[in-house]
């Protein structure tokens, strides 16, 4: 009787360890290649609830939570490579998510923080089998995770060892394809946008420091440089408008301190007073009209698609 019961025990000993083992292991070889872009994260514990940073926070510590979609930057997180690992940033902030104190157990807190190119900061994708991916910290064998499997608004967003459950598998949607770019340039009302990233290193407690772009205007054919005039919206990353208005050809674009990343895109004019006198105007360029932007100051170029 007593051999029958430590060989149980044995067994049962053996296959646990078994089962963690094969857990880790697929979750460490089965690498996923994610391409750059902006993109919103959904969970699988509810179909509508996805990641968040919590009541929109600019701030180092505001807190990553699970929340119904809504569409707000809050829910929008910029993917981007950084060596062998990718960093996330939430559009809201412009900051990256982080292992709160770099803790390495389970049930540690993930927030989002200054950029300090630590292990807290970085962070690989794996398939986890239906379109799922499972997001792994660089700190040790730890997955992204909704705390208690809760699909609850406000669930907190945590670390913890890998179990394959709902709660560690994320679904990524992308809003937007980025490659970056010394400048830009766009056929006018094209779908095309150029997205302009506040440079984050600059980020201090007052705010960012101010960017600024130059605006330039231009015939595909000749490729002749020209003064006419545009108009110009700015948008915040969620596409609300922040600001519309025409500008030509040579103009700076200054851009504000209130939003980490902008979205521009470009329009013929149409002044309504009739033919341009010296064809000169852009609105008389038609499908030949192309638009740019050159960096000025603080920031970096990202073409969207």
């Amino acid at each position: 009787m007593k051999k029958g019961i430590i060989s149980f025990i044995l067994v049962l000993t053996v296959s646990i360890g078994t089962m963690a083992f094969s857990s880790i292991s697929a979750f460490a070889t089965d690498r996923l290649n994610i391409q750059e872009g902006i993109y919103t994260i959904y969970s699988k514990v509810s179909s509508n609830k996805v990641l968040d940073i919590s009541g929109g926070s600019t701030s180092s510590g505001g807190n990553l939570q699970l929340y119904q979609y809504n569409g707000t930057t809050s829910q929008l997180f910029w993917i981007q490579k950084s060596g062998s690992y990718y960093t996330i940033t939430p559009m809201c902030s412009g900051l990256v998510l982080d292992v709160q104190g770099g803790d390495m157990k389970s049930g540690t807190n993930v927030q989002q923080y200054y950029s300090n190119d630590t292990s807290a900061q970085k962070w690989r994708f794996y398939d986890a089998g239906g379109g799922y991916c499972y997001i792994g910290c660089d700190l040790g064998r730890f997955a992204l995770d909704v705390s208690g499997g809760s699909s609850k608004n406000g669930t907190n967003i945590q670390i913890y060892k890998p179990n394959g459950t709902a709660s560690q598998k994320w679904e990524l949607r992308k809003v937007y394809s980025t490659s970056e770019n010394s400048s830009f340039t766009a056929r006018t009302g094209s779908s095309n946008s150029c997205i302009v990233k506040i440079d984050t290193s600059l980020i201090n407690k007052k705010g960012y420091q101010k960017a600024s772009v130059k605006l330039k205007t231009f015939n595909e054919i000749d490729q002749r440089g020209t003064d006419g005039k545009v108009l110009v919206t700015l948008r915040d990353m969620s596409n609300r408008i922040i600001w519309s208005g025409v500008k030509s050809g040579g103009d700076t674009l200054k851009l504000g301190d209130d939003y980490p990343a902008y979205r521009i895109t470009v329009e013929t004019y149409d002044s309504g007073d009739g033919p341009i006198a010296n064809g000169n105007d852009f609105i008389n360029l038609g499908k030949t009209g192309m638009w740019g932007l050159t960096n000025q100051k603080n920031c970096q170029l990202y073409n969207a698609y």
